[in-house]
């Protein structure tokens, strides 16, 4: 690549949310700064870290005019500071970037070459991962299965759920005027898989080939270092945590919502309920029956205080 670097109007907008992630985060940044495609921004949202994050980023932006600093006055919890970064972005293409995780120095090069020779109904472009460990070590690569060219909505998204487990696809380069028409990510357990299905209503997804996103595997990643319902809640919105959630269930009437509010015919919504019904439903509704059993009992009082 031979283009000139242009924050004024960048191709790519990259956004990096954080939370006390010192450890790791120079690594990530670096590895942003360090892409053989030059041509994009990078917005940081600190989210009131209490570690050494602020001086890290500050340095980057310092250093580096593509990269600017958003600090957070309190911690708004994980959502609302990916989301802020989708409303903050300049480009027409928007990847974020977490602080643990590292990327090749081609991806941007690579995704950015897929996306811009797409049609524009490819919604994001990602390739495929390696999982490290806290010190960068190779664990394995991993494959999500999430090709998704099928040119009905309701295609994509039964093969969407015939194969999701992780939001590796998540971390790709996403047109970002497609992004927008999903309600990014809630307060709610696993919300980032529901926004790929929104992602998947709205467009097709592309896997390259190349193996070119690193994910760490740590004792501190959000997936390991909270443990319970109401922890993994509270860690995707400090202000809207549940007393007994219901996740499973949650996950259910949340890929409905998609579907019913989703822009397309009324038959391809009918066709995708009956995915969900037909796909997901076998593989949860004992799961989704445990959660309202749980709760019938927590409502209603025992005799005799028992």
């Amino acid at each position: 690549m031979t283009e000139a670097s242009d924050t004024t109007n960048p191709l790519v907008s990259i956004g990096v949310p954080v939370y006390n992630g010192e450890r790791y985060l120079r690594g990530a940044l670096q590895a942003i700064a360090d892409q053989t495609y030059p041509h994009f921004e990078v917005i940081i949202s600190d989210n009131a870290s209490t570690d050494g994050t602020a001086a890290i980023c500050d340095e980057f932006a310092a250093a580096d005019d593509r990269f600017r600093v958003i600090h957070q006055p309190e911690n708004l919890g994980a959502s609302p500071n990916f989301n802020v970064l989708v409303h903050e972005a300049k480009g027409p293409y928007f990847k974020w970037a977490t602080h643990d995780d590292l990327i090749a120095p081609t991806f941007l090069e690579t995704c950015v070459d897929a996306l811009r020779d797409a049609p524009e109904d490819v919604a994001l472009v990602y390739p495929k991962t390696i999982f490290i460990d806290e010190d960068g070590n190779e664990i394995q690569p991993y494959d999500d299965n999430l090709d998704i060219r099928a040119d009905r909505a309701s295609d994509r998204f039964r093969t969407y759920l015939e194969n999701y487990e992780l939001s590796n696809a998540f971390h790709g380069v996403h047109r970002l005027e497609l992004l927008r028409k999903t309600r990014l990510l809630g307060a709610y357990h696993s919300s980032d898989l529901v926004m790929l299905a929104e992602v998947v209503l709205n467009g097709k997804i592309w896997e390259l080939p190349e193996p070119l996103f690193y994910r760490r595997w740590h004792a501190g990643m959000s997936r390991v270092a909270n443990v319970t319902d109401t922890e993994v809640n509270a860690w995707f919105d400090t202000t809207k945590t549940v007393s007994h959630p219901m996740p499973r269930t949650r996950l259910f009437v949340e890929d409905t919502r998609s579907i019913v509010t989703a822009d397309l015919p009324v038959s391809e919504r009918a066709r995708s309920l009956w995915a969900l019904g037909a796909v997901w439903g076998p593989q949860h509704w004992r799961t989704v029956g445990g959660e309202f059993k749980r709760e019938l009992k927590r409502a209603i009082p025992r005799r005799n205080g028992t």
